[in-house]
Order: structure tokens, then sequence, then C-alpha cells
């Protein structure tokens, strides 16, 4: 009986000292530090007029190692809805990006404010977003005279 229980103690203990080996190799993940990430809606403008069906330019700027950019166009008054979204997507990552997305507007009632948010992906999958452009939609054929 004192044998096996030895035995057992000794393969107890060398399963466990196998566990704890020093020289073997373990993921560490990425070997560079990834750089914060900077992202920031370049234009429209904060409090720019865009006009009713018609097509508007949506700038961002990203820094960081950035793998995809993107942003989304929601209406705030008077119905909370998404207007438009959009994502670019970079492979391998780069560094620096300037990209300019252009969609369509729909006509709302004038004077409808839309929030302008964009985000931009980093190596790693982590997001970080803009802060938001408020901006106010005008239907031409109701306010002729703001659209001139």
């Amino acid at each position: 009986m004192k044998k096996m229980v030895a035995c057992v103690l000794i393969v107890a203990g060398f399963s466990l000292g196998a566990g704890c080996d020093e020289s073997r190799e373990r993921p560490t993940g990425l070997n560079i530090p990834v750089p914060p990430t900077e992202v920031t809606v370049r234009s429209p403008l904060p409090d720019a007029v865009l006009f009713a069906d018609s097509s508007a330019v949506i700038e961002i700027e990203a820094l960081g190692l950035i793998q995809a950019v993107g942003f989304i166009v929601i209406s705030v008054n008077p119905i909370i809805d998404t207007l438009a979204t959009g994502r670019r997507d970079f492979e391998p990552p780069v560094d620096l990006v300037d990209e300019q997305f252009v969609i369509q507007l729909p006509t709302l009632v004038s004077g409808s404010s839309l929030e302008i948010r964009a985000f931009a992906e980093n190596l790693i999958g982590q997001r970080t977003s803009s802060e938001t452009v408020a901006v106010f939609l005008v239907d031409c054929d109701v306010e002729p005279f703001r659209c001139q």
C-alpha cells in the first residue's frame, strides 16, 4: 500500500511539474503596441445646412492602425431614424485614412435635424467613434430662399 501511494505521489508530482515547464512557448498576442485611434468627421461642418432630396458628401479622417472606417447618419427630429450608413475596409491596415462617402438625402420636413457620427476600427478590432456632427436639412421646395 505504501508503495502504491508513493507511486501515485511521484506520478502526480511529475504531472504538475510538466504543466509548469517554463521552456514552452505561450501566445502573446500582438508584438507591437497599438497606437491610439482618432477619428473625425471633416465634412459636413457642424450646423451646416444640407438640402433634402440631394446628395451629400461625408468626409472622414482617421489616424492609428486603421482596418476600417464608417459612418452613420441619423434623423433626430421629427422622428429618430437611421438614414444612411457606410463602411470601408483596408487590407493591410493603414495609419492615415481620408475617405469620402456620397449619400442620397431623403425628403424630410424642412428644418429636420440630422446627426452624423464616424467610426474607425483599429488593427485589433476596437472601435473609436467621432464627436457627433449636427446638421440641418432644408426642403428647397418649401423654403427656396434658404437654398440660394
